[in-house]
């Protein structure tokens, strides 16, 4: 089966890991499949350790964007409130349409787009050819928060905005043979706002890759690890470790915009934290690595999205701490391989810690059932079920 995967754009969140596993597993389960990648983002972050090992990447576009492009793509900066990603907020339409008409009616059997806005593309290049698409929709537009911030918040501006990316999100995944999500309470939030689609809407997890042998001896570092923006609540995690005294708190990950480092080194300074709180931004995937099979806790909070997070740090036989909103509290036992708290409340995420620092056995046997856990969900049974469903859109 010949399978094109559109991703808009390279950087560290989940829909580019997402993209690049299922390009890699797909293949090796003998599909001809392409990753077809947008742009690489501005930032330039760290990535070549995630594709070097793929021969079928292709950048539609490199370099900066013109001014053209730019001035098409301007609308779609108000889609998210201001100043949350800067510059990478702006949905690459100029890209996703150029892309569109490259690609012939015999390239693909079917075409992958990951998040709705990449399903342009797809939906493009199913009116011109009817060649089936599908889309893996991460974190609905529609379902009434962006980015963190409740769309009955947003400016005015922002708000039209919003209601436009709805219209092109119900379109986009109204005509797609396939709506694939990454868990039950995601797959539930599309079915309130789109009841429509609830049909053809399917979930697959997502995936992992656990480490043979973990690393049982735990450190005293709290780690919270993601890619970070002013949507996160970041100052969060600074009030835990205000009321957590005797752990040292590792906050980790890419900086959008690169200005929200700043700020927060800023906060951090204020708070009198900066001998407890340390941050370490843009970092390899070996390091990544390195840091969660070396951390007592993996701390994730939000109330949208799968928590990617959590299962990678299970993969290192590293234990969180999420709440129940995101979708990977679905697959965590509560007290078992994690901890799992009701809303975003600094004592109760602190309360866990402090179980973890004096109970050593504990925090080594809550690694081991993670780990356990990580190993029932590998980018191998991800592929898998993708193949399936996959396989039974094609034309």
């Amino acid at each position: 089966m010949r399978i094109g995967i559109i991703l808009r754009v390279l950087w560290p969140a989940a829909a580019p890991r997402f993209a690049i596993e299922e390009t890699r597993h797909l293949r090796r389960l003998g599909h001809d499949t392409r990753l077809l990648i947008c742009r690489e983002s501005e930032y330039q972050f760290k990535h070549p350790g995630l594709i070097r090992d793929l021969n079928n990447v292709k950048f539609v576009t490199k370099g900066k964007s013109s001014r053209l492009s730019e001035l098409i793509n301007l609308p779609t900066l108000f889609f998210f409130p201001k100043g949350v990603r800067g510059k990478e907020s702006a949905i690459d339409v100029s890209t996703l349409l150029f892309l569109s008409f490259t690609l012939s009616k015999s390239s693909y059997d079917v075409i992958l787009c990951h998040d709705q806005f990449a399903g342009l593309s797809g939906y493009i290049a199913s009116k011109i050819h009817g060649t089936p698409y599908v889309v893996y929709t991460h974190d609905p537009i529609s379902s009434g928060s962006v980015l963190g911030v409740e769309s009955k918040e947003l400016p005015l501006r922002s708000k039209w905005a919003h209601k436009l990316a709805c219209l092109m999100e119900r379109e986009i995944l109204g005509e797609a043979s396939q709506i694939v999500t990454n868990s039950r309470k995601t797959a539930e939030s599309i079915k309130r706002t789109l009841p429509d689609f609830r049909t053809k809407l399917k979930i697959v997890y997502p995936g992992c890759n656990p480490v043979s042998n973990p690393n049982l001896k735990r450190r005293d570092y709290v780690l919270a690890l993601s890619r970070w923006d002013r949507g996160r609540k970041l100052s969060f995690v600074l009030d835990i470790a205000k009321k957590v005294k005797k752990a040292r708190f590792v906050i980790a990950g890419a900086f959008t915009p690169f200005q929200f480092e700043a700020e927060f080194r800023e906060e951090i300074k204020e708070r009198g934290l900066t001998d407890r709180v340390k941050v370490l931004p843009n970092l390899s995937e070996e390091r990544i690595n390195e840091l969660y099979s070396n951390a007592l806790v993996t701390l994730r909070w939000g109330n949208e999205g799968f928590g990617m997070d959590v299962l990678e740090s299970a993969a290192n036989a590293c234990p969180a701490i999420l709440q129940k909103q995101l979708g990977a509290s679905e697959i965590v036992q509560h007290g078992a391989n994690g901890f799992v708290v009701d809303r975003l409340d600094a004592d109760e995420f602190a309360y866990y810690i402090l179980m973890l620092l004096n109970d050593e056995h504990l925090a080594r046997k809550m690694g081991v059932q993670a780990w356990e856990l990580s190993k029932e969900f590998t980018w191998e049974d991800h592929a898998t079920a993708l193949e399936e469903l996959l396989t039974n859109t094609k034309a």
